[in-house]
């Protein structure tokens, strides 16, 4: 954002979680992952990877319509 003066470009972001109430959002964004925050982020990396594939592959759209496609098989398998 700094280089290119703009964050006028598509991000791909994974996010695990929020600060709590009383941490600041600065320390919890630049600190280390706790060690469930990284299992869940191990977990879920070939699928993380697949969104990658497909945003290099088709671009933002290609890759949103991607994720909700997956997004609704994995909702219809919870029971």
């Amino acid at each position: 954002i700094y280089q290119l003066e703009s964050d006028q470009f598509p991000r791909i972001r994974v996010g695990v979680g929020g600060p709590s109430e009383n941490e600041d959002l600065a320390d919890y964004v630049l600190s280390n992952f706790s060690k469930s925050e990284m299992e869940n982020i191990e977990n879920k990396a070939p699928f993380i990877i697949d969104l990658i594939e497909q945003f290099i592959v088709g671009g933002t759209a290609e890759m949103l319509d991607y994720y909700s496609k997956q997004s609704n098989i994995n909702s219809s398998n919870i029971s």
